[in-house]
């Protein structure tokens, strides 16, 4: 065994020991030990299989060891969470952890543990002072200090950051050396090509750079850094060079070069991730910064986070001169933004006028937002009556070559929402199973999960329910990479699947499985629908007192009707009309009458489906059998050319009841469809049904555990 190798210099030596290995005896063992490979063939001994390597990550301590040192020093207990942050901070480098637990244990005992590990502090700093940075040659010293600032380098980066004019050593030499004296180097890649350095060590290096170098000398090498990783594609990195010399300017171009191209490839995360770098007066003072906020607030179905953002947009762009490229920039996407306002709130006319207004500013490398603004035109065409041209401005853009195969999964997806809205489920299974398959093909997974989710939606409106099941579930086991909405849209339509069945334990899960994944990621509206749709539950259960203490605390109007599978304007109308009293029912009718209003005048068909059923039910429950029996007239030929099956059973039974007795009178076109109808409500009761409540309980009891079942805290459970 040779302790400390990298100190032999004889080359006598060394030549014995390889000369020695090339014929080793069986039955010898040559234990090397020391701070860098020695010059001997390790690549050929590796190949053979005659050497087995301990290297940095076998010798890092796990958490477990990390405690028993620390006991050992310290004498004193030391928990799972204390042994954890320690391991992390020191990356389990035992030297550093003992050198921490000695300053620590010159300190009184009650000292706090949980006090970070410095990477400068007093023990450590003489340590690599006195066994390492001594003994390095000044010019290597002063590139250590330099590649402090990288969160991760390579050899042209390197060169590029510490490289001076004249000087002789190279970003090779550096790096060859940086490898063979094992620096506590940290290899990011199989390939060889990217490093970091240990964190504790790199603190170090840092404190010494600021100690050492000036505001001007560190304020150039944060340029130099900035300048090579834009110039190859790692912008993150260097939008934090930018910001941390106080180039926000600088950091804002970066977003602003690269941002289109994030949005085209659906790498919002990224983005939003590259704008939570920026100081928070930065963001709120750049109209480049908020726009971009706008989009992403979009994609995530903050649709009102996305407003503010246009407002403060125009506010900044206001005070800039008309000339500005700046303005320019972002003019069209606030046509853009303000045509998904208009389309929020019902008003096609704008919505188109400001779409085409954004097609004419949009530069061409908008792919994604320019092919949003296609597809709100064709939207709001579909709003406004002209359902052919709505279909048609989307059809002429897919046949654009110019567009490329992801736009086309996307432009897909959006023709897939002009078919939900007007109704016709059969050429809306086509677009979205065609936006699938070019999603699937190009791994877009955004819009492959929103076709799965019009899939769904086709085959459960047209009570193919076992085909939107498997739709349904793909996208609640795949909740991360599926959108807010259509996720909580997904999850409820999936809960009233195995309500139905008679799984309400599944259906719960369901729920509470989107629920958690909403809360973690803050979207409070979506939270919102999944609430609203717990009543929805509780309704078809027959627990009016139940979904009564519920409602009290849900916001149904969280966003006006779009084109989502449920509608929570609908729930508090069904609460009414379970009420049953004579003023429950004319403030349900008052309702309804509004949402016809409504949903007629922009075209949300199988919207207004329910609407019209719904009012049918309350003029039924109202003794005016001739309103009712008009209402439910209307939604069943509204209805009928889609296949609409489920809008009908999952209001209830109730339905049946008036079809039935419409069936007994109707001799119209309409009847074989209110047959197929009445068959699907046979089958639904036929399916097995959930338990009875425990009725040894009292009302009250009974009361309190539903409530607890639910999302309400237990404040809002008292009241």
């Amino acid at each position: 065994a040779l302790d400390d190798i990298h100190l032999i210099n004889d080359q006598s030596i060394i030549e014995l020991l390889s000369e020695l290995l090339k014929h080793p005896p069986r039955a010898m063992h040559l234990v090397l030990i020391g701070r860098q490979d020695p010059p001997i063939p390790v690549a050929s001994l590796r190949a053979y299989r005659l050497i087995t390597e301990i290297r940095l990550n076998d010798l890092r301590f796990t958490p477990v060891e990390t405690a028993q040192l620390l006991e050992q020093i310290l004498n004193r207990a030391i928990d799972d969470e204390i042994a954890a942050a320690w391991t992390q901070k020191t990356e389990g480098w035992v030297t550093a952890l003992h050198l921490a637990a000695l300053s620590i244990s010159l300190q009184e005992e009650t000292a706090y543990l949980g006090t970070s590990v410095q990477g400068d502090s007093q023990y450590l700093r003489e340590y690599l002072l006195t066994e390492v940075l001594t003994h390095i040659p000044p010019d290597k010293q002063k590139w250590l200090q330099r590649i402090s600032l990288l969160r991760r380098f390579c050899i042209p980066l390197c060169e590029a950051v510490c490289q001076e004019e004249g000087e002789s050593l190279t970003g090779q030499a550096f790096m060859s050396w940086l490898q063979t004296s094992n620096l506590f180097l940290i290899p990011l890649d199989d390939r060889g090509e990217w490093f970091r350095l240990h964190h504790l060590f790199q603190s170090h290096l840092q404190n010494l750079l600021q100690r050492e170098s000036s505001q001007e000398e560190k304020v150039v090498l944060h340029r130099r850094a900035r300048r090579w990783l834009a110039e190859n594609d790692r912008i993150e990195e260097a939008i934090q060079h930018a910001l941390a010399v106080g180039d926000a300017s600088a950091a804002v171009e970066l977003v602003a070069q690269h941002r289109h191209q994030l949005m085209n490839t659906d790498q919002w995360n990224l983005l939003e991730r590259w704008l939570k770098l920026f100081p928070e007066e930065v963001t709120a003072n750049d109209p480049i910064l908020s726009v971009t906020e706008a989009h992403i607030s979009i994609n995530f179905s903050r649709e009102s986070d996305a407003i503010v953002f246009r407002d403060r947009t125009m506010h900044l762009v206001a005070s800039f001169p008309a000339d500005s490229s700046v303005a320019s920039d972002v003019l069209g996407e606030i046509a853009f933004l303000s045509a998904v306002k208009d389309l929020i709130n019902g008003q096609a006319a704008k919505v188109i006028a400001n779409s085409d207004k954004a097609l004419a500013l949009l530069p061409p490398q908008a792919l994604h937002l320019r092919s949003l603004a296609i597809s709100a035109t064709g939207i709001g065409h579909q709003m406004s009556g002209d359902f052919e041209r709505g279909v048609s401005i989307i059809r002429e853009a897919l046949l654009d070559p110019g567009w490329p195969i992801n736009v086309h999964a996307k432009l897909l997806h959006f023709l897939s929402i002009i078919y939900v809205l007007e109704g016709e489920l059969f050429d809306l299974h086509h677009s979205a199973n065609e936006s699938l398959r070019l999603a699937k093909n190009n791994r877009q997974w955004t819009t492959m999960n929103q076709a799965h989710y019009y899939l769904g939606i086709a085959h459960y409106l047209r009570n193919e329910v076992a085909e939107a099941k498997s739709h349904f579930l793909y996208l609640v086991e795949n909740l991360a990479l599926t959108p807010p909405s259509h996720l909580a849209h997904a999850s409820c339509a999936l809960a009233r699947i195995y309500h139905f069945q008679g799984q309400s334990e599944k259906a719960n899960e369901a729920l509470h499985i989107v629920r958690s994944h909403l809360e973690e990621n803050g979207n409070q509206p979506i939270l919102q629908v999944i609430r609203a749709f717990r009543i929805e539950l509780a309704l078809e259960h027959g627990d009016l007192a139940l979904a009564r203490s519920m409602s009290s605390t849900v916001n149904f109007d969280v966003r006006p009707p779009l084109w989502f599978y449920y509608v929570p304007q609908l729930t508090p109308i069904k609460l009414m009309l379970a009420e049953g009293t004579t003023k429950s029912l004319r403030e349900a009718l008052a309702s309804l009458e509004q949402l016809d209003e409504y949903t007629n005048r922009i075209n949300r068909k199988t919207i207004r489906i329910d609407v019209l059923v719904l009012q049918a039910l309350v003029h039924d429950a109202q003794g005016d059998w001739e309103k009712a029996s008009e209402k439910l007239r209307a939604a069943l030929r509204l209805a009928e050319p889609g296949g609409f099956i489920r809008n009908f059973v999952d209001i209830g039974p109730p339905v049946a009841s008036l079809l039935t007795r419409l069936h007994g009178q109707d001799d119209s076109i309409l009847y074989p469809y209110i047959t197929q109808i009445l068959t699907a409500f046979q089958m639904q009761e036929r399916s097995p049904t959930a338990p009875n409540w425990e009725k040894r309980l009292t009302e009250r009891e009974l009361e309190t555990l539903r409530l607890m079942a639910t999302d309400l805290s237990q404040k809002e459970i008292a009241s």
